[in-house]
């Protein structure tokens, strides 16, 4: 049952992805970079010439991973079409389809949203992140009155 009714529902396909996850991915990236750039071109030329190809390799391939585990958090989502839902959480996706969503609720003070399956276990959605205030409140809103609209039994129970 709906308990959020004053939201109105979302068109279908409907996607909500994280603001303050993205914009702290996004300003993380660009001082990493920056903090790189400036020690590799602070030290004296002669001691840069001291780095062989191994040594510089290691060393970009551990900026690669850093940025590349930010780019997974910037990329959590969560979207709904007809089907269901499609949940991103940083490289990790679930294909739930409506009828398998029997709740979703984020807390006072909980992390991210969750939502309860009905094989008895949670998915958490971290797109819609406790941090970002009033808009995650929002997108869960949203979507519970989403899994209520798709989850019509006969019966409406």
């Amino acid at each position: 049952m709906n308990t959020h009714p004053a939201v109105s529902l979302p068109p279908l396909p409907w996607r909500y992805r994280p603001l303050g996850a993205r914009l702290m991915v996004l300003l993380m990236s660009v001082m990493l970079l920056a903090a790189v750039l400036f020690m590799w071109f602070a030290m004296p030329g002669e001691i840069r010439a001291e780095f062989n190809w191994a040594q510089r390799v290691t060393l970009l391939g551990i900026l690669l991973v850093m940025l590349v585990g930010l780019f997974g958090i910037a990329r959590s989502s969560v979207s709904a079409d007809d089907s269901g839902l499609r949940i991103v959480n940083v490289y990790r996706v679930w294909r739930l389809e409506w009828a398998q969503v029997l709740g979703v609720h984020l807390g006072p003070g909980e992390p991210w949203a969750v939502l309860d399956v009905d094989d008895g276990t949670t998915v958490m959605a971290m797109a819609i992140q406790g941090a970002d205030g009033r808009r995650a409140r929002r997108a869960t809103e949203q979507l519970v009155g989403l899994v209520d609209a798709h989850s019509r039994t006969s019966r409406n129970d």
